[in-house]
Parts: C-alpha cells; structure tokens; sequence
C-alpha cells in the first residue's frame, strides 16, 4: 500500500520570514462603482471610440496603406501592406484612447462630482474636496404636533410654560 502524499508546502516566498501574511479579510474586493459612475464610464468609453480612436486609428491605417503604395514602406512578401496596416490601426486605438482619459476624467467631475472617482480626480490635479463633501445626513423628522414630545424634550419634573 503506497503512503499518502506529504503535506502541501506554502510557496517559497510564504515562508520567508518578512514576508507579509494576508488573512480573507485584508484582501477585500475594490469598491463597486455606483450606478452614475458606470454611465459616465460607459459614455466615456463610447466618445473615446467615435471621437477618438476610429478617427485615429483609420488616418493611420490610411496612411500606412500610402506609404506603403508610394514606396516609402516596403510591403510584406506575402501579405503586403496588411501588417502596417493593421499595426497603424492597433496603434491609433489606443492613442485615441489614451488621449481622452483627460476629457473623461473632467466629465466625473461635471456630471458625477460626488462620487469617489471625481474625488481622485481632484486629488490628483491638487483640486480642493467639495465643500459639502460629506455625505448628507437625512434631516431628523419634526413630530410635532402628533402628540410625541419634541427630541430635545425637557426632563421631567420641570415645566415650561407655552
């Protein structure tokens, strides 16, 4: 009868000494992003596309496709000018992309001013916090008048008189 496999070991570098010991708790999952947060994500992500990358990207591709036609590149033995192509193309994607972050970026600020994205924005750009960045407190209901005694009632036993 063959013996039963050895413990499993911890990785080399869970048992080193000095090396930080995470528990389930610590290692919690980012903060969700609220409803107003994914719109203005989603129609940043949509503007960056129409406004930015197609355009980008297909002046590029055109281009490549040029020079490639004029000469000035040499086009590829087997698949011609398809590979610069498509690489201006990759290449203009993202710096459609890229360049818009900073557009995207003052939209939270505009349109979702309050949440926690537009208050890293204005950390990084050395903005100041909203004045009334604290999150507002429902005001205490007024009972008044329903024959409950006000929340600020006087102790017993003194009088005051109407």
């Amino acid at each position: 009868m063959a013996s039963p496999p050895p413990p499993m070991q911890p990785p080399p570098h869970q048992q080193q000494p000095g090396h930080p010991q995470f528990s389930d708790q610590q290692m919690q999952r980012p903060p969700q992003l609220t409803v107003e947060e994914q719109r203005v994500l989603r129609e940043c992500n949509s503007e960056s596309f129409w406004y930015r990358s197609l355009p980008v990207s297909s002046v590029l591709a055109a281009s490549a496709h040029i020079l490639v036609t004029r000469g000035a590149l040499r086009p590829n033995p087997r698949y011609g000018s398809a590979p610069k192509v498509m690489l201006g193309g990759i290449i203009g994607y993202f710096i459609g992309k890229f360049s818009y972050a900073e557009t995207c970026a003052d939209k939270f600020l505009v349109q979702a001013p309050r949440s926690m994205i537009a208050k890293a924005v204005r950390a990084r750009k050395g903005m100041p916090p909203l004045e009334d960045d604290e999150p507002e407190q429902p005001a205490a209901p007024q009972y008044s008048g329903l024959g409950v005694p006000p929340p600020a009632a006087a102790p017993a036993g003194t009088e005051t008189e109407p």
